[in-house]
């Protein structure tokens, strides 16, 4: 709320307010898309916005379930003013010069996560609650978003002074943009329309193979990027073969060591614990969410 308050209103933002406020962005839509709301929360509506119109949705959750909107509370649109015209190739441009990655497909997560939430809230207070024609549709047209996705920027990027690290740049990060996509895919169909885990196996793979290649090239460049979390955990978690699932948690391992940093760690230890619970007498359908929300668990998984 403080960002919203003191940096959000101005219309020229020097390049550390947008560092800022692009590392607000990014944190708070991976935190949120695995955080478990409580069932008794209010329900995620706005009478001040649609939320089809929003970018980060999710970024609103929390003011949401607490009856408040953050229009209202910062007197200006929120998202405009903290990201200014998302729609802008430059202010896109800078979000990916940051962390390699395009804002669109954090938009994605973000909204993914919100209609996520909407749902479960629904159900949670209305047992008999079954998708309305609006909320279907809204399923839809973010479900053919997230598969006819596609990075169009991946080799349009602007020339660099050193042109070899720009071919090492795009080589390696080509590799976790995808991974991140496939886990988009595996997020939004768990998520939101609760699909069988067997019929994402293959996203499931794909998922790894490509966190495998980023690691791979960024050796062959001799390079050190200790990645992101959220790709391998959000696919490792619907891993159903064992060899797989081993794979999966040798990544999580091997990124620990090299980076030092812990998240990785309790990524696999969570990923570990929620396979077990799975060969437990009556665990099979458990989920990742299932076990955040039991444990009322905090997962930073940028």
């Amino acid at each position: 709320m403080f960002i919203g308050f003191r940096g959000a209103s101005k219309a020229n933002k020097s390049k550390k307010v947008k560092l800022l406020h692009s590392i607000y962005l990014f944190l708070r839509v991976i935190e949120e898309s695995t955080y478990m709301y409580p069932s008794e929360k209010q329900l995620l509506t706005s009478p001040y916005l649609p939320t089809e119109n929003m970018r980060f949705p999710s970024l609103r959750t929390h003011s949401m379930c607490l009856g408040r909107d953050l229009d209202e509370s910062t007197g200006m649109d929120f998202e405009f003013g903290l990201f200014g015209e998302l729609d802008n190739p430059k202010r896109s441009g800078f979000f990916k010069d940051i962390y390699g990655l395009p804002q669109e497909l954090i938009s994605l997560i973000s909204r993914a996560t919100f209609l996520a939430n909407e749902i479960t809230m629904l159900r949670s207070r209305y047992p008999e609650f079954s998708t309305t024609s609006d909320l279907g549709n809204r399923c839809a047209e973010l479900e053919t978003e997230i598969c006819a996705w596609s990075d169009e920027g991946a080799t349009g990027d602007a020339e660099s002074d050193d042109p070899v690290a720009a071919f090492a740049n795009r080589a390696i990060m080509a590799h976790l943009t995808e991974a991140f996509h496939c886990a988009t895919i595996i997020f939004f169909y768990r998520r939101v329309r609760q699909l069988n885990p067997l019929l994402l196996q293959p996203w499931v793979e794909k998922t790894l193979a490509n966190l495998q290649e980023f690691e791979q090239e960024q050796r062959r460049f001799s390079l050190i990027n200790c990645g992101i979390v959220w790709p391998g955990f959000i696919a490792g978690a619907e891993a159903l073969d064992l060899g797989l699932q081993a794979r999966f948690h040798k990544h999580l391992r091997d990124c620990a060591k090299l980076s030092g940093m812990r998240n990785f760690e309790l990524a696999a230890n969570t990923l570990q614990d929620l396979w077990r619970a799975r060969q437990g007498e009556g665990g099979e359908n458990m989920t990742w969410m299932d076990l955040v929300r039991d444990r009322q668990l905090s997962l930073v998984l940028t």
